[in-house]
């Protein structure tokens, strides 16, 4: 059963439903922005992701990809990152900005599945940062974890990213936020 299905019209390939969705936990200096209260207190930036990945060729290559579409809340004490839901429109799949540097790493756009990404066997990076709503302060993260990261496609099946690279990524977060 494949997640992605491909249309093709006059040389047009058309990328089929995949989202991610990331729950995470952080803290801030002193505890001033948390989870719960950072979506009031500022704008959490999220969106630039390098997986490492094995490719077509069973090479271990850097995957970069991002969403066009996002949505975050907050659900009882964590704070919520889902693709695919956006503020002005919605966009089931990865940002066209990526197709270039996915070719780079072995792969057509149609390769990209659910269960490919939640097969990473690194969380290379997971861009996340605070602007706060006075812009003249500055917010320093001090604890970072994912909870959990999962990819979905066209059937609804979710596929999650392993707990050993959660857990890998949540020992040196620092280098890879």
């Amino acid at each position: 059963m494949a997640d992605l299905i491909i249309i093709e019209e006059k040389d047009k390939i058309e990328k089929k439903y995949l989202t991610m969705t990331a729950t995470i936990d952080f803290k801030t200096k002193n505890g001033e922005l948390t989870p719960i209260n950072s979506l009031e207190k500022g704008n959490v930036d999220m969106g630039g992701f390098c997986f490492e990945c094995i490719n077509l060729q069973e090479k271990s290559v850097s995957l970069q990809f991002d969403f066009d579409a996002v949505s975050k809340y907050t659900d009882n004490q964590y704070l919520v990152y889902e693709s695919g839901d956006g503020f002005l429109f919605n966009e089931y799949t990865i940002s066209n900005d990526f197709d270039d540097s996915i070719k780079e790493a072995g792969f057509d756009i149609y390769n990209i599945t659910p269960k490919l990404l939640s097969e990473t066997t690194k969380i290379q990076e997971f861009h996340f940062d605070i602007v706060p709503a006075d812009e003249s302060k500055t917010v320093i993260i001090e604890d970072f974890k994912l909870i959990d990261v999962y990819f979905t496609g066209d059937y609804g099946k979710n596929y999650h990213v392993s707990k050993e690279i959660l857990d890998e990524f949540n020992q040196n977060w620092r280098d890879r936020i």
